[in-house]
């Protein structure tokens, strides 16, 4: 599944919304949701500050699992690369 938000912090809660939504819906326990949104808030915040620079533009959301085993989430965005 993929959604595409606004790289915004006004936007923030909503993606982690979406990625925890997923997560419980595939099994995952409240305890490891709560990991699962930390690690995504700090990717996120990440490039929303520093491949955006607060200027617009978009964070695609990828999530894939296998049903209480994995989940996969990957985040593209338009920004500069960064090493």
């Amino acid at each position: 599944m993929v959604k595409s938000f606004e790289a915004s912090i006004e936007f923030l809660y909503e993606m982690l919304a979406f990625v925890t939504n997923e997560a419980l819906s595939i099994g995952f326990s409240s305890e490891q949701v709560q990991k699962i949104e930390l690690a995504m808030e700090e990717a996120l915040v990440n490039i929303i500050h520093h491949a955006y620079h607060d200027k617009p533009g978009d964070i695609d959301v990828q999530i894939s699992s296998v049903f209480g085993q994995s989940i996969t989430i990957t985040l593209k965005d338009e920004g500069p690369p960064f090493n």
